[in-house]
């Protein structure tokens, strides 16, 4: 069996522990615009990238037209206000990633995240 030379892991929830930061800075991205999210809508935006979620939660919440104007804003929204809840706290591995991670270097693989 080959070797690959790149492996690419998901970041949130694969490779590290959060503390539900993705709701939170959901919720706080679409308050900029007036939006109330339910965990419902939330939850329909997992495993989807975050940009075609929120364009698609906008489309329905605000229309196509208003969705269009505002997408960037809330995703910027979403972005810094998921990266200031990172630099606040503790990020922990989850468990056998930092295996893995030394697994992959021991075989010269490259990893990406």
């Amino acid at each position: 069996m080959a070797v690959p030379e790149l492996i690419v892991f998901d970041m949130i929830g694969t490779t590290v522990r959060t503390a539900d930061y993705l709701p939170s800075a959901f919720r706080k991205a679409f308050e900029t615009v007036g939006v109330n999210l339910s965990d419902d809508d939330i939850r329909a935006a997992r495993g989807k990238s975050k940009r075609e979620a929120i364009s698609g939660m906008l489309f329905e919440s605000v229309g196509a037209k208003k969705a269009g104007e505002v997408a960037m804003h809330v995703y910027e929204a979403f972005e810094n206000t998921l990266l200031q809840q990172y630099w606040d706290a503790t990020i922990k591995p989850v468990e056998g990633t930092r295996e893995t991670f030394d697994w992959c270097r021991d075989n010269r693989i490259r990893i990406a995240l």
